[in-house]
C-alpha cells in the first residue's frame, strides 16, 4: 500500500543541490523551477523534509536542470516525465529484458541522440549495457546526472522482469570525486571511475527474463518515477501474477502462448517446482492460462468489431467452435450474446 503521506528529507539531493548552486541555482529558485513552495525559514537541508510526491518532483525537476547545464545538446529543453513513460510503454511492451534493452537503445538512438545512447554487448556470461550520455565533462555534476540516469535505468529494467537487478561493478568515465556520491550505494555494486565508458555490468542470464509488467503496472509507479518506482510498494507479484501479466501481454502482443516447459525455462524451475509453486498460490497453469484467455476474449469482443472466428485464433483455439464452447463455460454466454450485451449497455447513456 502506497503511504503518500510518508515524508523523505531532502538531504538525500544534497550533492545535486550543491551543484545547482555553484551553477547558479538557488534553494529557492530550484523549488520555484519545481513549483513547490519553499517553507519559511527553511534553508538547512538536513531538516528539510517533504511528502514522497513533492520529493519526487523536486528530483526530477533538480535533475533535469542539471541535465541541461551539463549536456552538450544545442536542444536545452529539459527532459520530461512524458519522456519517461514513453521509455516505460516501450519496456513493458517487449517479450523479455533483452528485447526491453534493445528497443529503449533503438528508441534513443532515434528520438533523442543527442540525450543518451545505449548499446548491450554480450560475453560470455556477462552483459554490459553501455551509456554515452555525450558529455565531456567528467566534473562531478555530469557525474551525478549520469548516476542518476543509471538508477533510473536500473529501476526499469528491474521493475519490469519483477526482481532486482544484481549489477557486478558500475564503471565511470568521471573521476573519483572529492566528495562521496550516497546515491551511487543505491545500485550497490563495486565502482571503477576514470574508464573509457560508462556502464553497467550484470549477469547475461537475466536478458532470458520475462517482462511481466503492463500498462496498469505502470498506472500505479508513474508518479515516482525518476526517483523510485518501488516506493509504491509493488516490487515482486506472487508468480500466479507474473505468469498471468506475461500471457495477456503475449495475446495482445499476437504471440503464442508459452507452454509449461517454456515457462520452466524462462522461470529457471523444474515442472515439478512450477506446479508445486503455483499450488501455494492457489492456483495452476491450466487456471491462469483460462483466465487470461477469457479476460482477452472478452475484451475483443467489447471493443473490436473483429469476427468471432479471427477472435477465437487470437486467444489460443484452433477452431471457433471449441472457442463458442469455452466461452459458454467462462461467462454463461455464448461470444455472441456478450458482444451484443456489451454493445447495448455501451450505447446506453
Amino acid at each position: 500500500m502506497i503511504d503518500h503521506h510518508a515524508e523523505i528529507s531532502i538531504q538525500y539531493l544534497a550533492p545535486i543541490l550543491n551543484e545547482l548552486e555553484i551553477i547558479g541555482f538557488s534553494l529557492p529558485a530550484v523549488f520555484e523551477y519545481a513549483g513547490l513552495n519553499l517553507p519559511d525559514g527553511q534553508r538547512d537541508l538536513h531538516q528539510l523534509v517533504l511528502p514522497v510526491l513533492d520529493f519526487t518532483t523536486l528530483y526530477a525537476r533538480s535533475l533535469a536542470l542539471l541535465e541541461v547545464e551539463t549536456s552538450e545538446r544545442a536542444d536545452k529543453t529539459p527532459s520530461d516525465k512524458g519522456r519517461l513513460e514513453v521509455m516505460c510503454c516501450v519496456a513493458i511492451a517487449c517479450p523479455d529484458l533483452e528485447n526491453a534493452i534493445r528497443q529503449l537503445s533503438t528508441l534513443s538512438r532515434f528520438s533523442h541522440p543527442r540525450d543518451i545512447s545505449m548499446c548491450l554487448v554480450e560475453e560470455g556470461d556477462t552483459a554490459s549495457l553501455v551509456l554515452d550520455f555525450h558529455r565531456s565533462s567528467r566534473a562531478t555534476a555530469s557525474l551525478l546526472v549520469t548516476v542518476a540516469s543509471m538508477i533510473f535505468l536500473h529501476q526499469i529494467f528491474s521493475w519490469v522482469i519483477g526482481r532486482r537487478i544484481t549489477l557486478r561493478e558500475l564503471r565511470f568515465k568521471s573521476f573519483e570525486p572529492d566528495q562521496p556520491v550516497p546515491m551511487i550505494d543505491l545500485l550497490d555494486a563495486p565502482v571503477l571511475y576514470g574508464q573509457a565508458e560508462d556502464m553497467m555490468v550484470f549477469d547475461s542470464a537475466l536478458l532470458s527474463w520475462p517482462v511481466i509488467r503492463n500498462y496498469a503496472d505502470l498506472q500505479k509507479i508513474i508518479d515516482y518515477i525518476p526517483f523510485d518506482i518501488w516506493y509504491s510498494g509493488i516490487v515482486d507479484l506472487p508468480l500466479a501474477g507474473r505468469i498471468r501479466n506475461m500471457l495477456i501481454s503475449a495475446l495482445h502482443s499476437g504471440l503464442p502462448l508459452p507452454s509449461t516447459k517454456s515457462l520452466c525455462q524462462m522461470f529457471h524451475v523444474s515442472e515439478a517446482t512450477l506446479r508445486r509453486r503455483l499450488g501455494d498460490e492457489g492456483s495452476s497453469y491450466s487456471a491462469i492460462k483460462e483466465e487470461s484467455q477469457s479476460a482477452f476474449a472478452q475484451y475483443m469482443l467489447r471493443c473490436t468489431e473483429e469476427p468471432i472466428s479471427d477472435i477465437a485464433l487470437r486467444t489460443g483455439f484452433g477452431d471457433d467452435r471449441s472457442f463458442r464452447r469455452a466461452f459458454q463455460r467462462w461467462v454463461g454466454l455464448s461470444p455472441s450474446q456478450y458482444r451484443k450485451k456489451a454493445s447495448s449497455a455501451a450505447a446506453q447513456p
